[in-house]
């Protein structure tokens, strides 16, 4: 896809290299101007990752987009067993 941007940063931490991989692709001022965002991590199961996506990499995004902007943030999931709840993985994970 042309003109799609691209940015790479070396890794320390999520709480280090995200926001640094963001504002690289200047992130922020697009978020800055929408009233919802919508995450969508892969928290269906308690599998650790990379089956599931880090909840510290989740929790970062959740940070980094309070910090950019007063969208009201929602994270879309929903449980991938019939043995427990959408909470469980939260909880275990």
């Amino acid at each position: 896809m042309a003109g799609t941007p691209l940015g790479f940063v070396g890794f320390d931490s999520y709480e280090e290299s995200l926001p640094a991989l963001m504002e690289l692709l200047n992130v922020g001022p697009h978020l800055s101007s929408v009233e919802r965002v919508v995450i969508k991590p892969n928290l269906v199961n308690t599998s650790r990752p990379p089956v599931t996506t880090p909840v510290e990499l989740v929790a970062t995004i959740v940070d980094y987009v309070r910090n950019v902007s007063s969208a009201r943030i929602v994270v879309a999931e929903g449980c991938g067993s019939p043995l427990y709840d959408t909470y469980r993985p939260y909880r275990k994970l």
